[in-house]
């Protein structure tokens, strides 16, 4: 296939001199009985002790975080990196991302019109920001320590229409990060929205539009001695989502997996070894061996006193809640633990969904018959509705089973002519002036 030679340059090499890409375990042809040891139905090796990647496309997070989820129990990640979030500077990153996934984010938005990026590390890594890494672009940094050496690892997206610019800017904050990371791998993965390159020759196919930007990533992966891991399409029949590093060699394989939106997930596994830090023991409250009677005892007293107590309204929540602590220290069991992050709302059910839409994506990438990939899409589709509809209904459950027992607990408050019982939740929900207006005093 011929070459488009670059608009900018007087000679432009029509491949590389970068080596090709070595091919990675996922287009490895492997006898059945160690493939069936090796992997399991996604095609993923299983996890072990070693650095593994997610890059996710969400065409927003904001309404997909029960997928989200599902997907990272089912593949356990230690790294998440992910575009076209969607988000916006008052979108809380304990409200979007999974638990074990909300203490060490790395998020650029934009705020407005999709596009936003970000980096989301378990919380069991030792991470930091990249100094010297702001840029001009949708590009976010991050850096990672391994128990050899720390990794730097990136998270791009270029939207379809950008200038050429976009790569520029891409370009110039590498060259930095670079200079200040000097001998530590670099992992740059993103939606580049560029599909008109042959991976396997480093080329730009002849007849396509965008020439001068497909040949400025080429030429930008030969600057910084980089390679291009992710050889399968992951949108369609197109290579839309990349993989660089400058460290090939680190690599293991590259695997795509069914994604939350139309793009598919891409999964990285290295042969890095995480420093793990220990998670600390936690104290929790067994609940269901409470004493309630002496607890909703206790609520009604000391909530009285601080009804017809003559003080601030700082110092009734500072009463309030040292009430509730004290009551919930002598009525409630404590016990000793780590913390653990599942999804009690994932039933067997739904987790057999979840194995058949693996098991049907491995197989129309297999086959590549049209009716495979309509069998796929649609169980997809069915599987996003099932998960969806089981974390609602745990939701439900819970907030159903938190209003019967709010019920049980009341507070007395005061009006003009009559004494009236409230929830003690609603009475701490209401303010000054609801209460006003409901001929309630609230002191």
């Amino acid at each position: 296939m011929s070459t488009i030679p670059s608009i900018d340059s007087s000679f432009s090499p029509s491949v590389f001199s970068s080596p090709k890409p070595r091919i990675l375990s996922s287009t490895t042809e492997e006898s059945p009985s160690r493939a069936s040891k090796s992997k399991s139905i996604s095609g993923l090796e299983h996890k072990q002790q070693n650095l593994r990647i997610l890059m996710i496309n969400c065409q927003s997070i904001r309404n997909k975080r029960s997928e989200l989820n599902e997907s990272v129990e089912y593949i356990k990640p230690d790294v998440i990196i992910g575009c076209e979030s969607w988000l916006a500077n008052d979108h809380r990153t304990a409200e979007i991302f999974p638990n074990g996934y909300n203490k060490n984010v790395f998020r650029k938005d934009r705020n407005k019109n999709g596009g936003g990026v970000f980096i989301a590390v378990h919380d069991k890594f030792t991470t930091s920001a990249v100094e010297n890494s702001e840029n001009d672009c949708e590009l976010q940094w991050a850096e990672i320590q391994t128990k050899t050496k720390s990794v730097i690892i990136g998270s791009y997206y270029r939207p379809p229409n950008a200038s050429i610019d976009a790569l520029h800017n891409l370009k110039t904050s590498v060259l930095n990060v670079s200079e200040n990371s000097k001998d530590k791998p670099i992992i740059l993965a993103g939606d580049f929205n560029l599909p008109h390159i042959d991976w396997n020759n480093n080329t730009v196919k002849s007849g396509k539009p965008q020439v001068k930007h497909h040949q400025e990533l080429l030429e930008f992966i030969e600057e910084f001695g980089m390679e291009q891991l992710q050889l399968k399409p992951s949108r369609e029949n197109n290579i839309l989502d990349l993989f660089l590093t400058n460290h090939p060699s680190l690599v293991k394989s590259c695997n795509t997996l069914p994604g939350i939106s139309d793009h598919n997930m891409l999964v990285l596994d290295t042969d890095l070894k995480p420093q793990y830090n220990k998670p600390k023991s936690r104290e929790i409250y067994v609940y269901k061996k409470a004493n309630w009677e002496e607890i909703k005892a206790d609520v009604i007293k000391f909530g009285a006193d601080i009804i017809n107590s003559n003080t601030s309204v700082e110092d009734k929540w500072t009463n309030l809640k040292n009430g509730i602590e004290t009551t919930l220290k002598l009525n409630v069991p404590r016990k000793i633990t780590n913390k653990r992050h599942n999804l009690p709302w994932l039933s067997n059910s739904v987790k057999k969904k979840i194995r058949r839409k693996h098991k049907l994506f491995q197989k129309a990438k297999h086959t590549g018959k049209p009716d495979d990939w309509t069998k796929f899409k649609q169980h997809k589709r069915a599987t996003q509705k099932a998960v969806r509809q089981a974390h609602w209904q745990y939701v439900n459950t819970i907030l159903d089973a938190a209003l019967a027992e709010e019920n049980k607990i009341v507070l007395q408050c005061k009006t003009p002519h009559v004494a009236v019982k409230l929830p003690l939740i609603r009475c701490l929900e209401m303010t000054k002036g609801e209460g006003c207006e409901r001929g309630i005093t609230l002191y």
